[in-house]
């Protein structure tokens, strides 16, 4: 079919900034769209069969990996002012037994964001400290209060210093653990605690964190962290053990809490200005939580205006 107009002008645009080519074929197919403004209207399949057949408005990628091109554009942007949106010209769909582990992770660590950072504090069965931070970590329930950490596989298949030593005692483990903050403060510290030292070296003296002596877990905590959580470990789910970056759902049971004075009110409400958290974004990426907004639950939420 004939091209329409708006989709010609689209094409007029994206050549003026030098991302097409020519007959509409994309130059730079990760270039910023948004700014353009495009709504999709609607979709058709293809499947890519020459890498090299790259046509707009899409990115084609090698391997059995189905591209939705999308048709059909309303142009707003550049063409209409004052129209809204972001948007998206076309996406993939894939499946993960056909990608490599390590693009299966990348799109995990880069989609779910910002995720919180459970700074994780373990003792061996022989007393030697650990500490290190998890960024796949989340609360459970407030009944029984519980939370899950998720400490993969080493490259070798083994488990990390954190799981070898907080895994239930019937493992070999402690059974215990203690999380505590990720804060601003000391951001710079609580990520050198990711370096991989030999079992039983203290992340501890290499980070120069202070330790406070944790209530009824024999683990320390941060004494700088404005909270610990100590807890018990209810149990371990292994998603694939022995292999390399195989996942594991460390579960706790919270058994004591430490908080600082002035970083809850007599409501238990957390002033988040106080904790000044940290978050993890993709790649070596963080986020802080500075920037806020308020916004009430369910329908009451689609009475405010859009978010800018």
């Amino acid at each position: 079919p004939a091209r329409s107009v708006i989709e010609q002008s689209l094409d007029c645009i994206l050549e003026e900034d030098g991302l097409v080519a020519r007959e509409g074929r994309v130059k730079d197919p990760r270039a910023n769209q948004e700014r353009f403004g495009v709504h999709a209207r609607g979709h058709h399949d293809t499947t890519e069969s020459n890498p090299a057949d790259r046509s707009f408005p899409g990115e084609h990628r090698t391997g059995r990996r189905r591209m939705l091109v999308e048709c059909d554009f309303e142009l707003q942007g550049r063409l209409f002012p004052q129209g809204s949106g972001p948007i998206t010209l076309s996406r993939m769909e894939l499946l993960p037994e056909e990608m490599p582990r390590r693009e299966r992770y990348k799109l995990l660590i880069g989609c779910i964001v910002p995720r919180p950072i459970a700074f994780v504090s373990t003792i061996s069965p022989d007393g030697r400290p650990n500490l290190a931070p998890f960024s796949f970590f989340n609360g459970i329930a407030g009944e029984p209060m519980t939370l899950l950490f998720c400490p993969s596989n080493m490259p070798d298949g083994s488990e990390k210093d954190t799981l070898r030593n907080c895994k239930p005692r019937a493992e070999g483990g402690t059974g215990e653990f203690v999380v505590c903050a990720a804060t601003e403060e000391y951001a710079r510290q609580m990520a050198a605690c990711a370096e991989v030292l030999p079992y039983g070296e203290s992340e501890w003296d290499l980070a120069g964190l202070e330790r406070a002596p944790s209530t009824r877990v024999k683990p320390a905590r941060v004494a700088l962290s404005p909270w610990a959580f100590e807890c018990e470990t209810l149990q371990v789910v292994r998603l694939n053990p022995g292999v390399e970056g195989g996942g594991n759902v460390v579960i706790g049971r919270v058994v004591h809490i430490h908080v600082a004075d002035d970083l809850v009110d007599a409501k238990m409400h957390v002033d988040p200005d106080r904790l000044r958290a940290i978050g993890r974004m993709g790649g070596f990426t963080y986020a802080k939580t500075r920037e806020r907004f308020d916004m009430p639950p369910n329908r009451e939420a689609l009475r405010l205006p859009p978010q800018t």
